[in-house]
């Protein structure tokens, strides 16, 4: 028998792939399209047991858009609205009632499972990318689909369970930020009431993206301004931007791509 290489799974890890992707699968299904030779797989002479191609079961799959019953169970309630989660095989999507992960092609759950980071636990689940599962962490994957004009890059649960990731309890602030919203639970709850107000007006916030108004262009850099809608329409009318209207400078090297 041939080396064994990376892409290659076993029958349950087949089957438990196909189901993520498309529904509930048994091992005798899998079993068939081995034996009929529909996907690429080996055989172990001495054990007996499959070894099936990832790739190509997940070509398979998507070429036959097969669809499955009897997988889901979404719990739906009346207003329940999903948003999609981008870059990955897969239509998936959060609830933005209960934070849940679902496969919205097969109505498929995705399991969460704890994750313990720096003495913490945070969620888990495991949505397809390229064939392969990857873990990702479930705050991150909605969070990452909130509107985020000030790019906050981390992730704060509000009430202060790392579990619970509904969408009503998580908001993207700066890392001082989060810092600063820890200490204050802890020693002021009202600072901390205004202060996750505060930054969820500004979350909602729509920022304009101009060419900064002190310094030029080069070769290697281009500079820009943030700026919110009042300092836009002043620089559209060509009038100077007031100071409280710019909310970031940044630079951007220059290269091919930009």
């Amino acid at each position: 028998m041939k080396d064994i290489k990376e892409d290659y799974i076993s029958l349950a890890q087949a089957q438990q792939l196909a189901q993520d992707g498309y529904g509930i699968f048994s091992k005798r299904e899998i079993y068939n399209l081995c034996i009929d030779s529909v996907i690429d797989c080996e055989q172990d002479e001495q054990t007996k047991r499959w070894l099936i191609k990832r790739s190509s079961l997940i070509k398979h799959l998507q070429t036959n858009d097969i669809k499955r019953e009897g997988c889901g169970w979404i719990r739906w309630k009346q207003g329940d609205k999903f948003v999609l989660i981008r870059g990955y095989d897969y239509p998936y999507a959060y609830n933005t009632r209960t934070g849940e992960i679902a496969n919205m092609r097969t109505g498929h759950i995705l399991t969460p499972s704890p994750n313990r980071i720096d003495d913490n636990f945070y969620y888990q689940v495991q949505p397809i990318l390229n064939g392969v599962k990857v873990p990702r962490l479930v705050h991150k994957l909605i969070t990452n689909e909130f509107p985020n004009p000030y790019r906050r890059s981390c992730t704060h649960h509000i009430n202060g369970n790392r579990l619970d990731n509904r969408p009503c309890n998580l908001i993207l602030v700066h890392e001082s930020e989060h810092a600063k919203l820890h200490s204050l639970m802890k020693t002021d709850k009202e600072a901390y009431k205004k202060e996750i107000a505060r930054i969820r007006k500004e979350n909602k916030q729509k920022l304009h993206k101009i060419p900064h108004l002190d310094y030029n262009n080069n070769e290697n850099y281009y500079f820009w301004m943030w700026v919110d809608t009042e300092g836009y329409r002043a620089y559209i009318n060509n009038e100077q931007i007031p100071l409280d209207s710019i909310k970031m400078e940044e630079a951007e090297t220059r290269g091919d791509d930009i």
